[in-house]
């Protein structure tokens, strides 16, 4: 083999492997076709469809809800929900993280005895109590924005985030957790932020998810914009105005690269994600606390609070 066809053939394997990382890290693809040309592109200008400046002195529960499914955690978060920890003054909102016991329902639906995921019964003692808050109005594509200070500390786990149930569909503007796989560091978990996408296409109740990570500075330090852009083309992920993730919803066929929001019919083939939500979803903000070896240590100074400056959604119009 010469010299020249070697060179070649390394280049086309480095691609190969290339193609198939990217699209093992963007998840499950389907090979679809169109009819017809067609647009995925979103017109128009961003409007103002939802604000809270948390300007008052107290929760505004006209647009905000405690989580609406129950409130305790289980399984990997251990936390008990309550609008007591849902705390507005001096223009901010704080959810605040305390340790303290109480006994009470995991689902306030079911009864005592039931047996949950995680094997423990319904009723059960929590050691800590925080809060989730979601809004009471569901959003479809759009523009998605927080003005926020996570707290830091082994166990904390701080969320701002999109859910939809049936079918399951999310988005993570951020998640903070600590991974008890590795040894736990303080700054290193203030600054790793989390961007998720999970979907459950099928509707059969399982859901698959689309992860990345993004190492910046420690966020716990001081306040910082949360951005998410929601189009039928691709998902933005922003902090301080810097785009940290894309996601698409099209790849072309062959090295499956990603496609704008325009689709021709005179393409043989796409690839669409199956991973990319599409339901309205709820936006919702809360300090969940981990469990296990996960869990708050003695390092941990509590109360903890993530502080929220404003939140703001908008849509195309």
């Amino acid at each position: 083999m010469t010299k020249q066809r070697t060179i070649i053939l390394i280049l086309f394997l480095l691609i190969v492997c290339s193609s198939q990382a990217q699209s093992r890290k963007r998840g499950k693809l389907e090979a679809v076709r169109y009819d017809r040309d067609s647009s995925l592109c979103s017109k128009g200008k961003w409007q103002l469809v939802f604000e809270d400046d948390f300007n008052g002195d107290r929760l505004d529960t006209t647009i905000w809800q405690l989580r609406p499914w129950g409130y305790g955690s289980y399984g990997n978060v251990q936390e008990y929900n309550t609008l007591d920890n849902a705390i507005v003054s001096n223009g901010t909102l704080k959810i605040a993280v305390r340790e303290e016991r109480r006994t009470d329902r995991a689902v306030f639906w079911m009864e005592d005895n039931a047996m949950m995921p995680d094997g423990e019964e319904n009723l059960r003692t929590f050691n800590y109590s925080s809060s989730s808050i979601w809004t009471r109005q569901k959003f479809s594509y759009g523009k998605f924005e927080a003005r926020i200070r996570i707290p830091k500390g082994k166990g904390l786990f701080p969320a701002f985030w999109l859910f939809g149930d049936n079918p399951w569909n999310e988005i993570d503007i951020f998640e903070f957790w600590y991974n008890s796989a590795r040894r736990y560091n303080a700054k290193k978990s203030a600054s790793t932020l989390h961007a998720t996408v999970h979907y459950d296409y099928n509707r059969d109740g399982k859901t698959d998810m689309s992860h990345t990570s993004h190492k910046g500075v420690d966020y716990s330090e001081d306040f910082h914009t949360y951005t998410l852009i929601w189009g039928r083309d691709k998902i933005e992920w922003f902090v301080d105005g810097q785009l940290i993730r894309e996601y698409y919803s099209h790849y072309t066929s062959g090295v499956r690269r990603p496609v704008g929001c325009e689709l021709s019919k005179t393409k043989r083939k796409y690839y669409r994600s199956i991973i990319y939500p599409q339901d309205p979803m709820q936006l919702i903000l809360n300090v969940a606390v981990q469990s296990g070896d996960d869990a708050p240590d003695n390092t941990v100074k509590l109360p903890a609070s993530m502080e929220v400056d404003w939140v703001r959604c908008y849509e195309l119009r």
